[in-house]
């Protein structure tokens, strides 16, 4: 029996095989269509498909389009040549220009939205501010002068949403809510010769994923010998118990860019690590431990719990008598001393012996 079920599974997966090298050829990016959508298979795992990108035919001089309009409902698996794939994605550009297109329904299934996927469709011309497709955030258009809110709700970030080169209209805190499961790589990006004003980010509890460069802010200045520490961004904060994985540096990223633009990989390399040097991590008390031996969110200096990352008010990256003793200094000064906000820990005001207090409670774990 065992014999026979191996035998099984070796035959579908030649089966599998033989469909795939059998596919029609074409100069596109997509295998197959069904119901007017077309699909590319994954080379990583050809069990999956993602919805194909919009493709260019060199031939006609026109863009291949999905021959869709009115409400789309992406399915979940799709069937062809007597298989049945799981989509898991859509492509790059897949559905933008196609105005007919006025709302969509994507399964749960997919995990990762390419950049401008549903630009200058219906959708987009319908929405203001931050641009959703079904639960997902893809974009955003027209300025803001306060920081949008991301709704409860929303289940993904779409790959560059808000790349500062289209459109980011974070200008000083990052809040992801729960909800939120996946963010795209590059979603928040923010190339040299731009500096992000982003000075917070907050992550949401249940995200999985995290795409390279989702959260690089930038410096203010690409020249070199001004790069380490010119980033705005003072605090970060992880909810997630269980550090997200990451596809790469999801707070750098920037050396692939440098291998395209000109190889300046020293340059690139200082703007990629001064998040990492400068800016500190907090995340869940329990966690701190398994974020230190994550490859990725490891490189941060300071990953500190968040229960007491408000106590710190010296900043060593500590809490201990000489926090106590900083705000006894200030207190001794006043409103005159220059860490004044910062020992303002209960946040009543006032730099006080309540402050003092509720110090002595963090280092002693009440």
């Amino acid at each position: 029996m065992k014999i026979k079920t191996k035998l099984n599974s070796c035959l579908k997966a030649t089966l599998l095989l033989l469909a795939i090298l059998c596919l029609p050829t074409n100069a596109f990016a997509y295998d197959f269509q069904v119901d007017g959508i077309y699909y590319s298979i994954n080379e990583e795992n050809p069990t999956t498909v993602k919805v194909a990108e919009r493709e260019y035919d060199e031939e006609t001089g026109e863009y291949v389009y999905h021959n869709v309009s009115g409400e789309v409902s992406i399915p979940s698996t799709v069937s062809y040549n007597g298989f049945t794939y799981t989509v898991t994605g859509i492509g790059s550009g897949a559905f933008s220009e196609i105005e007919a297109l006025t709302d969509i329904n994507i399964p749960e299934t997919v995990t990762e939205i390419g950049s401008g996927a549903f630009e200058g469709t219906g959708l987009w011309e319908q929405q203001q501010g931050i641009i959703y497709a079904d639960k997902w955030a893809v974009g955003c258009k027209d300025y803001m002068s306060v920081d949008p809110i991301i709704k409860e709700g929303t289940v993904g970030i779409a790959n560059h949403a808000f790349d500062v080169t289209r459109c980011n209209p974070f200008n000083n805190a990052v809040v992801i809510p729960n909800s939120v499961l996946y963010i795209g790589q590059g979603a928040f990006i923010t190339l040299f010769g731009w500096a992000s004003p982003i000075k917070s980010i907050t992550i949401g509890e249940n995200v999985q994923l995290i795409g390279a460069g989702a959260f690089y802010t930038g410096s203010n200045s690409w020249i070199a010998g001004s790069l380490a520490g010119q980033v705005n961004l003072q605090k970060i904060t992880c909810l997630a118990k269980v550090p997200p994985v990451t596809y790469g540096n999801a707070f750098a990223g920037m050396n692939e860019f440098a291998d395209k633009h000109g190889g300046w990989t020293e340059i690139y390399e200082a703007m990629d690590y001064a998040i990492y040097d400068k800016v500190p991590l907090a995340v869940p008390f329990e966690s701190v431990e398994a974020y230190k031996r994550d490859p990725d969110w490891g490189q941060f200096k300071t990953i500190i719990a968040i229960v007491y990352y408000n106590y710190d008010v010296n900043g060593d990256n500590e809490v201990t008598i000489s926090d106590i003793n900083e705000v006894v200094d200030v207190i001794s000064n006043g409103p005159s001393h220059p860490n004044y906000n910062n020992c303002d820990v209960n946040e009543d005001g006032e730099v006080t012996v309540g402050d003092i207090n509720a110090i002595i409670n963090a280092i002693v774990g009440d």
